[in-house]
C-alpha cells in the first residue's frame, strides 16, 4: 500500500499512479512529496498529465527532456527522473527557443 505524507499531494499522486506513465509510484511519491517544497503539487496542470496519458507524447517527451523510459514509462527508478516529471508537470520545464534545449523556467504564463 502506498503511503503519502501530504495530503495536497495524495490526490495528485494517485492520479499520477493511476495514469501508470510511471515505472516505480513509491519511488516517485518519495522523491515528489518531499523537498524544500513538499506541497507543489498545488500548482500542477492537470492537462499535462493527461497529455502524457498517450505513449507516443510520452516518448517525445521522454526524448525532449532526456528522461530514460523503461516499458513505455518514464522510468522513475533512476536518479532526477521524477523531478524532471514534476517540473513538466508544473510548468517548470520549457524548451529554449533558440537552442531548442531543455530548461527549468520560475514560472509559465501562456504567450499572448
Amino acid at each position: 500500500m502506498l503511503r503519502i505524507k501530504h495530503v495536497a499531494d495524495s490526490d495528485y499522486i494517485a492520479k499520477v499512479q493511476d495514469s501508470e506513465i510511471v515505472v516505480n509510484i513509491e519511488k516517485f511519491s518519495s522523491v515528489a512529496g518531499s523537498g524544500h517544497n513538499p506541497r507543489r503539487f498545488v500548482s500542477y496542470n492537470q492537462s499535462h498529465l493527461e497529455k502524457l496519458k498517450n505513449a507516443s507524447t510520452r516518448r517525445k517527451i521522454a526524448t525532449k527532456f532526456s528522461i530514460p523510459m523503461d516499458g513505455g514509462k518514464f522510468d522513475t527508478n533512476q536518479e532526477g527522473v521524477t523531478e524532471k516529471i514534476v517540473k513538466i508537470l508544473r510548468d517548470k520545464g520549457m524548451v529554449d527557443p533558440f537552442e531548442s534545449l531543455p530548461m527549468e523556467v520560475p514560472s509559465a504564463k501562456k504567450w499572448e
